[in-house]
């Protein structure tokens, strides 16, 4: 039965596994060559098919998947903290000059840190990570129907030279854009960020 695994002896006399030792060993079994772990980049690629080199009784394999453990935790936390820096300046831009560009890019970041979240929710459980999905979530919802009236508006205005017919529809979606603008912007403006940034601060 063929097998990826080195026998014991080869991987014994193997040096701690690095990119250069293992393209060596790849080319030599015959197999793509894979990257190793680099702990000053503190990447894991394909740890799957990097245990082609590691046997289950190798202490480097042990060693390795401590490595990779501690490698996720900072990057999930520095992606979590760009995506709450990019949605609360998004939120600051938005409350100054409440603007279609404005609503528009704050839905944008909204979405992004809930799928953050998201990612979280697969590794993690915490009551925080909860709380602060439901209240993006409510939040993204309150600017839905604007985003939507803005999107018909510019489409029907993209139209109108051709179908001067639907000029009647524009001015109802102008007027409904006015409205729905002013309800949204208040609410935009109540919105804060004290809890939700204690929250993310705890899942960092």
């Amino acid at each position: 039965m063929e097998t990826n695994r080195l026998p014991q002896s080869n991987v014994a006399a193997l040096p701690p596994p690095d990119a250069a030792v293992v393209g060596a060993v790849a080319s030599q079994q015959g197999i793509s060559p894979l990257p190793a772990f680099h702990p000053s980049s503190l990447h894991w690629h394909n740890s799957d098919a990097a245990q082609r080199f590691l046997l289950p009784g190798d202490s480097r394999t042990a060693t390795a998947t401590r490595a990779m453990k501690l490698a996720v935790g900072p990057c999930l936390a520095e992606a979590l903290q760009a995506r709450w820096q990019s949605y609360r300046e998004q939120l600051r831009l938005c409350q100054a000059e409440f603007s279609e560009e404005a609503v528009h890019e704050l839905r944008v970041a909204t979405r992004r840190l809930m799928a953050q979240l998201v990612l979280l929710g697969c590794v993690l459980r915490s009551p925080e990570l909860e709380k602060a999905r439901r209240v993006l979530k409510r939040r993204l919802v309150a600017l839905g129907e604007l985003r939507d009236t803005h999107v018909q508006r510019t489409f029907i205005s993209r139209k109108a030279a051709r179908f001067p017919e639907l000029m009647l529809l524009r001015r109802f979606l102008e007027r409904q854009e006015r409205r729905l603008g002013k309800t949204a912007a208040a609410k935009v403006g109540r919105c804060k960020t004290k809890k939700l940034e204690r929250w993310v601060e705890a899942l960092r």
